[in-house]
């Protein structure tokens, strides 16, 4: 992927940010605090990363390792294993080497809390991660714009409160509408959590047949889009 650089966008990234705290602390105590970018990670020793980023891994272990475990062939090349076997880890090490070494990520944390003296007693209850990038995931030229969501993650308690609701509303659309973007992520097929969600959100998943190039990942993986321009008539709607 052709990638924009961290620090191009940063100001709107904040300002996002901003506004989204400012919505949302007060009257759900929910905040975003940005951590680290990935290229802010690889350049600090390799045990001083995984720390920084053991938060977000676990959440994605409690979350999705069924799916990783079945699929971790095909992901990372990981030799198939015992699908039942719920101890099984090996894809555990390639999961977090792809969160350090992919190129431009943003990582932001979800924090619970009153936000007062740095937060520090407050409680991360999510992340999400994303990178910019001029590169559709298929390849479709038009589209050389695109914020691609890598991860967004919340803890099983936070769920099916409206907090998704919000982060992809009044953070993800918002950071779209802004930076001209479109949005664009992948969601495994058998997270029926996730899709429901996605759908509800209204947000298209890809056709298959139209999109052959990408036959190797919808054999488990559904592939979802949002055209700015949709974005921007939502976001122009909800803000009436």
């Amino acid at each position: 992927m052709v990638d924009f650089p961290c620090y191009k966008f940063q100001s709107k990234i904040t300002s996002t940010i901003d506004n989204f705290n400012k919505k949302h602390l007060s009257t759900n105590k929910l905040y975003i605090s940005q951590t680290i970018t990935s290229d802010e990670l690889q350049s600090l020793p390799r045990k001083e990363a995984e720390t920084k980023l053991k938060p977000f891994l676990n959440l994605i272990i409690k979350n999705l390792s069924p799916y990783y475990i079945k699929f971790s062939e095909q992901m990372y090349d990981i030799p198939p294993t015992n699908n039942n076997n719920k101890d099984n880890n090996s894809w555990v090490e390639a999961k977090m080497d792809e969160m350090i070494s992919t190129t431009g990520l943003f990582y932001m944390a979800i924090k619970h809390g009153d936000g007062e003296n740095h937060g520090d007693k407050d409680i991360t209850v999510g992340f999400l991660s994303f990178l910019l990038t001029q590169e559709s995931i298929t390849g479709d030229k038009k589209h050389d714009r695109i914020l691609y969501l890598m991860e967004i993650h919340l803890d099983k308690f936070f769920s099916g409160k409206g907090t998704g609701f919000f982060l992809v509303e009044d953070f993800l659309f918002e950071l779209c509408s802004l930076l001209k973007m479109d949005l664009e992520f992948v969601c495994f097929k058998e997270n029926d959590i996730g899709n429901k969600f996605y759908k509800k959100m209204g947000i298209d998943m890809l056709e298959e047949k139209k999109y052959p190039q990408l036959n190797f990942w919808f054999e488990f993986l559904n592939v979802y889009r949002m055209e700015n321009k949709l974005i921007e008539t939502r976001q122009k709607r909800i803000n009436r």
